[in-house]
């Protein structure tokens, strides 16, 4: 059973992932620097915004998980023995982590927006918009030793998938690094989808070994 959800964990943080900023819904700029509309918007919207803020949670914990299966992946099945696997699932855990700080905040923005003052919320709103350093390097780390661990490996990938995971590594340093996040979650629930699809197919059997030559 755990066999075929470990490999969904990967679109299952995708759609967590994308319902949850639905739910969550869009603040208002905090570079405006209107603070009052912040707060209105955070007590108008408290529930929504928590349970959005609860859902990026899973969807970062859900990550977690797809980082070490798709670990598992790569090293047995695609005969990588190298720290390249060990790599993607540390890159896994840095989008983990900055998606629980993402949600930290808005949470507390939604639960905190009546009691302190305007500025406060300004302020955390600040840094929320400019905390993503470390989903940017999580995902530079998770894509970059992904891609190169599937272009040198034995077939756990397609070599293609690993050439566009670089791709978009690169991409991520650029100054429209968001679109590399985009094309990382894009990636990843190819990626599950298809593990998911093997991991429901009937494994193949092992070839018998040839017979030992009769000894002289």
């Amino acid at each position: 059973m755990a066999s075929r959800i470990a490999p969904l964990t990967g679109a299952i943080f995708v759609v967590v992932l994308i319902t949850g900023f639905v739910v969550a819904g869009e603040a208002p700029d905090a570079e405006r620097g209107n603070a009052r509309d912040l707060v209105e918007h955070y007590t108008d919207n408290k529930d929504s915004v928590m349970i959005g803020a609860a859902l990026t949670a899973w969807a970062a914990a859900a990550m977690a998980f797809f980082g070490g299966y798709l670990r598992t992946v790569l090293r047995d099945r695609g005969g990588d023995s190298g720290f390249l696997p060990s790599m993607t699932m540390a890159g896994a855990l840095a989008i983990a982590i900055g998606g629980a700080i993402d949600a930290t905040i808005i949470f507390t923005m939604a639960e905190t927006a009546e009691d302190v003052g305007p500025g406060t919320i300004l302020t955390l709103s600040a840094l929320f918009e400019n905390d993503f350093f470390p989903v940017a390097v999580g995902t530079f780390i998770f894509l970059l030793a992904t891609g190169l661990s599937v272009v040198r490996g034995a077939g756990a990938l397609p070599k293609w998938l690993g050439w566009v995971a670089i791709l978009l590594a690169v991409v991520t340093l650029t100054p429209v690094g968001f679109a590399g996040f985009m094309g990382m979650g894009l990636f990843t629930l190819i990626v599950s989808i298809l593990l998911t699809i093997r991991a429901g197919s009937p494994a193949t059997p092992a070839a018998p070994p040839a017979p030992e030559a009769p000894a002289a």
